[in-house]
């Protein structure tokens, strides 16, 4: 069974949650949020004009569906009915040649929250969800989320999420 988009999203969470992962940022999709902040990855390079927010710039921006944190591990999440490789390639840009970026929207909105996190002391977690019985290319640096037609989300790991889902016992 295919879910609509903002049924994963809501599941997803409400799943994160139950697994004692604190969510922290997240927008549904359409950018209805009335839950949690929205972490924008601006393009530096594009946000240089002389407005009196730069920062808040929309093109070539990025913005996480959803991020939760579980001790030092920083689940980066995107979601979809299904695979969607457009998304994939987002979560390895913010990983890679957007990490800086990612790194001081993050450092700026965890201020802001009073989160008390520093982006340097977290493990980057890249995680796609969708529906489950999804086909899709697994990634061994990926982890990733579905839920099923009774909304139960199940994490498949990877191997860093894996060490630390051991050291539960």
């Amino acid at each position: 069974m295919v879910l609509r988009e903002d049924a994963i999203h809501y599941h997803a969470r409400r799943g994160l949650e139950l697994l004692d992962w604190r969510l922290l940022a997240g927008q549904y999709p359409n950018g209805s949020d009335d839950e949690l902040p929205c972490l924008s990855v601006v393009d530096s390079r594009l946000a240089r004009d002389r407005s009196p927010d730069p920062r808040r710039h929309s093109l070539n921006k990025l913005v996480p569906d959803l991020l939760a944190v579980r001790r030092n591990l920083l689940m980066v999440i995107e979601m979809k009915p299904g695979y969607n490789p457009a998304d994939e390639l987002k979560l390895i840009e913010l990983m890679t040649t957007r990490r800086n970026e990612f790194d001081e929207a993050f450092a700026r909105l965890s201020t802001q929250q009073n989160w008390g996190l520093d982006p340097a002391d977290l493990v980057f977690l890249p995680c796609l969800g969708f529906s489950e019985g999804t086909k899709y290319p697994a990634r061994p640096d990926f982890c990733y989320l579905t839920i099923d037609g009774s909304h139960r989300m199940r994490l498949i790991p990877n191997g860093t999420l894996e060490e630390e889902m051991a050291s539960d016992g």
